[in-house]
């Protein structure tokens, strides 16, 4: 289902196709171009503010700090600036290659917990940062000290950083959600209720097409062994 080689400018060129039956992009300086550009942006944050984890907002990570002994907070603020959450687990490496998992829990949950507890919690905001913390502090030679801290994160969607930006990639699937919405937000602004209607389906349609790709296997990612009567000849147990 993923389309490839959207830019900006490609959204742009069929928006205006769309809007204005014209071949005739505005230019990056043009005032429509730029409402346009603002509307895309929008549009991503609308798909990224759906309830679900889209598969292509996931990464991994690895802190260049290694863990110090007595230190029990590790700064994501300028070295990972989409960071949005984490996954379940924070992996652990030594410099032997050997590793181990430790549980993320939500900052509350260490009101509960004894002190040295053998878990790792997340704070700050979007704003100013988040920091990774241990619930623990580590010494020499605890199996900890030493070792490169990684994990999987939930990370924030890119947008243009700026109009000109005509080389930025939707990072969506079907990235025809944004062509639509946009479309049909200029034939709102414009009156035309009709069109809006019609374009504001279209991109629900993407939209919902999205989320069942997202959670779609792989083919012929069931694990189970083949039923092999059943593909031969439509027998099964009790048929």
């Amino acid at each position: 289902m993923a389309i490839a080689s959207y830019t900006l400018q490609v959204v742009q060129d069929r928006v205006h196709i769309l809007v204005e039956n014209d071949p005739n992009t505005p230019s990056t300086t043009d005032d429509e171009w730029t409402v346009r550009y603002q509307l895309i942006r929008q549009a991503v944050n609308n798909w990224e503010s759906e309830d679900v984890y889209w598969d292509e907002l996931w990464n991994t990570y690895s802190h260049a700090t290694p863990v110090t002994a007595g230190v029990t907070a590790y700064s994501l603020v300028s070295t990972l600036p989409d960071f949005n959450s984490a996954g379940s687990f924070i992996k652990f490496t030594d410099t032997s290659g050997n590793y181990q998992y430790m549980e993320v829990v939500k900052p509350e949950d260490m009101t509960e917990r004894r002190d040295n507890a053998h878990v790792v919690f997340f704070t700050g905001d979007t704003g100013n940062g988040y920091t990774l913390n241990l619930g623990f502090k580590p010494v020499a030679n605890d199996g900890f000290t030493g070792s490169t801290i990684s994990f999987m994160y939930y990370k924030s969607a890119s947008t243009p950083a700026s109009a000109s930006d005509v080389t930025w990639a939707p990072q969506m699937s079907n990235p025809d959600y944004i062509t639509f919405w946009v479309v049909a937000q200029k034939h709102l602004m414009d009156g035309n209720t009709n069109q809006f209607n019609v374009f504001s389906g279209m991109a629900q349609d993407n939209l919902d097409k999205m989320k069942i790709f997202n959670e779609t296997k792989p083919v012929n990612s069931d694990m189970r062994p083949a039923d092999v009567d059943l593909i031969r000849n439509s027998s099964f147990f009790g048929g």
